[in-house]
């Protein structure tokens, strides 16, 4: 999956970039996947992509802590 995030309530939206290259990471099924917070510091609208299409509806599941 790819993050974007918005600075203007979500009418455009911008890739998440991480050392010069979109951040983004491989999710494995049944699995915790740790992100490094400093990647998202000072995003407030973020949005999740996901890299292919899929069979079915997927849920992911987000946990935010500040």
């Amino acid at each position: 999956i790819t993050f974007e995030q918005s600075s203007d309530a979500g009418t455009t939206w911008q890739a998440v970039y991480n050392g010069g290259s979109s951040y983004s990471i491989t999710i494995a099924t049944s699995k915790y996947h740790a992100l490094d917070p400093n990647v998202f510091a000072g995003i407030r609208l973020l949005r999740i992509v996901s890299g292919s299409s899929e069979a079915a509806d997927r849920d992911v599941v987000l946990a935010y802590s500040s």
